[in-house]
């Protein structure tokens, strides 16, 4: 049995989802932001000690004894 059904058709229209120059010329750090490049993927944070308990397991446990 089926109580109803419905049919969404959506465009989207590019000249209202991007700003006008005019707008973006306002705050363009905003509306056209710069590509960000790691400097260095390598670097790894620091842990301070500590150890996520997701990477571990009872036998690394057993290892420290």
């Amino acid at each position: 049995m089926v109580a109803g059904t419905e049919t969404v058709i959506n465009h989207f229209l590019p000249e209202l989802s991007n700003a006008p120059e005019e707008v973006a010329a306002v705050a363009p750090d905003y509306w056209k932001p710069k590509a960000m490049v790691a400097a260095n993927a390598k670097v790894k944070p620091a842990t301070n000690g500590k150890v996520n308990a997701a990477h571990t397991s009872k036998m690394d446990d057993k290892d420290k004894q």
